[in-house]
């Protein structure tokens, strides 16, 4: 006697492999699914960073020129800040915003 659709041993066990492979991959799909719930929270500062990068990225005052070269110079060592007129102009500026007004030089 024949039974035709019956599945013989070997049919049998490629078809258990192949939905062992199809689970294997499910589990990994809902692994990397969860995985995608994590948060990424920048800081108030970061934020700010971020938005002054993009607006000096987006100005047309930006001489890409002169920023190219202060790069080239700070990292060569040839750039020199006059640490005098840094703290001047600092101390300036916080006077100012103390008093409300500008400051003569």
């Amino acid at each position: 006697m024949q039974i035709k659709g019956f599945p013989t041993g070997i049919q049998t066990y490629e078809q258990s492999r192949t939905d062992k492979t199809r689970a294997d991959k499910e589990a990994r799909k809902s692994s990397l699914q969860g995985q995608s719930g994590d948060k990424v929270t920048l800081s108030q500062g970061a934020k700010l960073h971020h938005a002054a990068m993009q607006a000096a990225v987006d100005s047309d005052e930006v001489r890409m020129e002169k920023v190219q070269d202060l790069r080239e110079r700070v990292a060569d060592g040839s750039y020199q800040l006059d640490a005098r007129k840094t703290a001047e102009k600092m101390i300036r500026e916080d006077l100012e915003n103390w008093m409300g007004r500008s400051i003569n030089e």
